[in-house]
């Protein structure tokens, strides 16, 4: 993705271009690493009254272009405030992301016409469609150092078993965590695991037996954490997660609950599983009419 210094057939405010005079559009970028997730941060900082006003107003609006070149990631945000903090999983990009923002029309304007308009365009008024593009910044190259382990499945320290228990349980006795499921919860687990119900399914086995653990381990003493971290592969994987996201073990119960490590290591799947659920009586419905 460029932004290039083409042709417009109207004014276009960006920092290289001479359309308008005393007015600005520049943009700020921020990156941090969160449990799995970069958190890039955007800054709109704008000096031209007339567009704010219309900003306010929901007739132009802010947009953030992303794309990474490595995996053909490519999204964009839309936004009328002046900050944006846009959320993106570590396995959708690689490397480097490259960004832009704009200010386009979010329905069609007429009679645009702002007091900042160098001399050639003083006396004159345009009509913008909706999508048009008003004011642009340059391009940059955000650099992305990703470690990212899929939360999704969790191989390296999470297994499912089947069990002759009555009721899910979990096992940290070993090098990994094992959630121990009823043979007919179990049976439903498999056939489930694959399908558009993933975030659902881990949710509903995954979530709570990763709180119950996280849970166990605020509690360890000194000893018995230093016996974990040289025995129990999957208490290391999880200690360098939370560190690589600024936070400790100790920090759960204290900072924030089980519940909010977990959700956050695993990446919201609650939120996603109820989405999933949306979709699919939507799409019932659909099929209903």
């Amino acid at each position: 993705m460029r932004v290039k210094n083409k042709l417009y057939p109207y004014p276009l405010l960006a920092d290289y271009k001479t359309d308008y005079v005393d007015a600005r559009f520049d943009v700020n970028y921020s990156v941090k690493s969160e449990f799995k997730q970069f958190l890039i941060n955007v800054d709109f900082s704008l000096t031209d009254e007339y567009i704010q006003s219309l900003i306010k107003e929901n007739q132009l609006t802010y947009l953030v272009h992303l794309e990474c070149p490595v995996t053909a990631y490519r999204k964009t945000f839309t936004t009328t405030e002046r900050n944006i903090t846009i959320p993106i999983n570590g396995n959708e990009v690689k490397n480097k992301v490259q960004i832009a923002s704009f200010i386009v029309a979010n329905k069609e304007i007429e009679n645009f016409a702002s007091p900042n308009f160098n001399s050639l365009y003083q006396g004159y008024n345009f009509n913008f469609k909706k999508g048009e593009t008003i004011a642009a910044s340059q391009h940059k190259n955000i650099e992305i150092v990703s470690e990212y382990v899929d939360p999704q499945s969790i191989p390296s320290i999470i297994t499912v078993v089947s069990s002759d228990v009555k009721v899910t349980d979990v096992d940290t006795d070993g090098s990994k965590i094992v959630i121990l499921l009823p043979k007919e919860l179990f049976n439903m687990y498999n056939i489930l695991a694959n399908t558009q119900y993933q975030s659902t399914i881990i949710s509903s086995v995954i979530l709570p037996a990763l709180v119950e653990v996280l849970n166990s381990i605020s509690l360890l003493d000194d000893e018995e954490r230093e016996f974990h971290e040289e025995n129990k592969p999957w208490f290391r994987v999880i200690e360098n997660i939370m560190k690589e996201s600024g936070f400790e073990i100790d920090d759960v119960g204290t900072k924030h609950t089980a519940l909010f490590f977990a959700q956050k290591i695993l990446q919201n799947p609650t939120a996603k599983g109820l989405k999933e659920i949306k979709t699919e009586i939507e799409r019932e419905e659909i099929d209903e009419d």
